[in-house]
């Protein structure tokens, strides 16, 4: 209702999510990896971390192998 607090998306956020970019590992990964531009990109849907995080988790490491096409969060990243 009106003036109610909502945590996570709404119905509406959700359907818009598929429409934003977000960071996805572009490239087969091993743990121990460094995170880089070249294996990590800002690519629909928006399931993944936001691309505003791309300076804080490049040079992060990747916590497992990771397949190329996952979305990036930041229990992947040690």
């Amino acid at each position: 209702g009106i003036g109610s607090i909502s945590y996570g998306a709404s119905n509406s956020e959700l359907k818009s999510l598929q429409f934003r970019r977000s960071l996805y590992v572009c490239e087969d990964v091993l743990a121990g990896d460094e995170v880089t531009v070249m294996n990590v990109r800002p690519i629909r849907p928006g399931y993944g971390l936001s691309p505003k995080y791309l300076p804080t988790v490049k040079g992060r490491r990747f916590a497992r192998d990771l397949k190329m096409g996952t979305p990036l969060s930041f229990d992947l990243l040690t």
